[in-house]
């Protein structure tokens, strides 16, 4: 047999390389094409339940009463090789958290949480020097295009004896921006609570607070928010949420709702409500409506613009339905001259009006 001489095989040529993708720069969008959900919860300090709300929940906004916070890392550095503990609360990719100023020691009750694709279309200012933030309150500014709100989200921790209400009684908050005050106040009031419940010591203090402030509920009174596992203690109303008169006045906020499914087996119910920005209103082409809009200052140029032509000699019907027909158009021709044609309201409603209010509050929070 006959050995033949193995030969290499034939190299074959690479495949082409695919095209390089082309990176196009994105940049933050305006607001969120949906209203905003927006959700207290209180979690008792459960990781547990933070991470079932965060996975389930269709919340856009989750303001966070009593979170699960401590320690998430450890630091050290060759200036200082002893053990520095990082706190924070539970973590999810898919969200943003937020938490008030705090010392490794303190104990936060409060806690904000916002959708992270939601996050990077907004600007968001996290009030940590106002007087009353702190542990047991949280401060929001959340700025989007030209129009900016307040978020404070508050909880009473009442002392054995008083209350610790002083630094919010002791503050004022703006009237310009709409802004939400919502969180477990621990007051019973006969503004909100069942007739049964015996009224806090410091209720009167605390609605004259709210009036003075132009603070109003949109949680519905006497309906209960935490129930009771104890058989001595009975259902009460302790969480809240109210608005403020500039946002009554824009019109953007719904009613606050009261759900204990949303809340995933807490004794307290979650309290939701929507938030409509302006940018996510669709904007239409203004209907016009018969008619113009009168203008009082313009009497004078309407006699002058007024066409002067010799009357028809008024002989029988024809004749009369003839110059009626002419001295309409003479007093159509001179409207629209001079006026506008009437249109049917912008659909956006009042939200308009507060719109350059916004722009200014806007600038001043981030100036």
């Amino acid at each position: 047999m006959t050995a033949w001489p193995r030969m290499p095989p034939s190299l074959l040529p690479p495949p082409p390389l695919p095209p390089l993708p082309v990176l196009t720069p994105t940049h933050p969008t305006s607001m969120s094409e949906h209203p905003i959900h927006i959700a207290l919860v209180n979690a008792h300090c459960s990781t547990a339940q933070v991470q079932g709300l965060l996975q389930c929940s269709s919340f856009d906004i989750i303001l966070l009463q009593e979170p699960w916070v401590g320690t998430i890392n450890v630091q050290r550095s060759d200036s200082n090789p002893h053990r520095m503990d990082i706190t924070g609360t539970t973590f999810n990719n898919m969200w943003e958290s937020f938490l008030p100023s705090h010392s490794p020691d303190d104990i936060c009750k409060v806690a904000a949480y916002m959708c992270s694709n939601l996050a990077k279309q907004l600007l968001i200012w996290n009030h940590l020097t106002l007087p009353f933030s702190g542990t047991n309150c949280l401060v929001l500014d959340i700025v989007s295009d030209d129009e900016a709100i307040h978020l404070i989200n508050f909880y009473h921790c009442v002392p054995p004896t008083g209350h610790n209400l002083h630094p919010l009684l002791a503050s004022e908050c703006d009237g310009v921006v709409p802004t939400v005050l919502c969180g477990d106040f621990n007051t019973h009031s006969c503004m909100w609570s069942l007739p049964s419940a015996t009224l806090s010591p410091w209720a009167i203090p605390l609605e004259e607070w709210f009036d003075a402030n132009n603070f109003d509920l949109i949680s519905p009174p006497w309906t209960v928010t935490w129930i009771s596992d104890h058989p001595g203690q009975t259902s009460s109303i302790l969480d809240l949420v109210l608005l403020n008169a500039a946002g009554t006045i824009s019109d953007q906020f719904s009613d606050a709702s009261v759900s204990f499914a949303d809340s995933l087996g807490s004794d307290h119910a979650t309290l939701s409500w929507m938030w409509t920005p302006i940018s996510t209103i669709p904007s239409i082409v203004p209907e016009l409506l018969p008619g113009f809009m009168i203008d009082d200052d313009l009497a004078d140029s309407w006699a002058v613009t007024f066409p002067c032509r010799a009357p028809t000699p008024l002989s029988d019907i024809p004749s009369l339905v003839t110059e009626a027909d002419f001295l309409l158009t003479d007093i159509n021709v001179t409207y629209a001259a001079l006026f506008k044609p009437r249109r049917r309201p912008d659909p956006r409603g009042v939200a308009n009006l507060l719109l350059y209010r916004s722009r200014w509050a806007a600038t001043r929070a981030w100036s």
